[in-house]
């Protein structure tokens, strides 16, 4: 059987101590604050680098933050720049619409004013016609010299001859005879 611990006897195991270690613990405590020293000096430096670094991030983001700032204000202004040249685009073509607006409206007073002068002509027309007044209006012809054609030289050549008929009937035409006795007096 398993021995049972007399409960008379109060020793190191039930502390949690071994009994075979008394006396030794002294020496390993200070290797203890000896390890923890290095690495507290170790976190030390390390928290430092740490600091460092958020140190340069943070001039960093100064930086950004400039930066920022700068083209934050250039691109307001551009936007400034272009928001007055599309005013300035928009006012002109606002006039030129006005331009063109007038422009059309005089237009149509004009063929307005037209169209009732037709008007009144169309109804003289149409009086004249109703009482039967009719007027001739003749257009005198002005004559024109035309040239002769060629006088034919009685040769019995088809070529000859047709090319007198031809030059006949070009000089009739241009003289404006189309009826065969005015052709006959000439």
């Amino acid at each position: 059987m398993a021995a049972t611990p007399d409960p008379v006897e109060v020793g190191a195991s039930e502390y949690g101590r071994d009994e075979g270690k008394k006396g030794a613990t002294r020496g390993k405590s200070r290797d203890i604050v000896t390890s923890l020293e290095a690495r507290v000096s170790r976190l030390e430096s390390n928290l430092s680098t740490l600091n460092e670094r958020v140190d340069d991030l943070d001039g960093r983001c100064d930086g950004f933050e400039t930066e920022d700032a700068e083209i934050h204000s250039s691109i307001k202004d551009a936007l400034s720049g272009l928001e007055t040249d599309l005013r300035h685009k928009i006012e002109s073509l606002h006039l030129e619409i006005a331009k063109v607006r007038d422009l059309i409206q005089r237009e149509l007073t004009n063929v307005l004013l037209r169209v009732d002068e037709m008007g009144g002509d169309l109804a003289l027309c149409k009086q004249a016609v109703a009482t039967g007044v009719i007027t001739t209006i003749t257009i005198e012809a002005r004559k024109v010299e035309v040239p002769k054609p060629k006088n034919f030289n009685g040769t019995r050549n088809a070529k000859e001859v047709e090319n007198f008929l031809w030059g006949l009937e070009q000089y009739f035409e241009a003289a404006g005879m189309t009826d065969d006795a005015s052709k006959i007096r000439n």
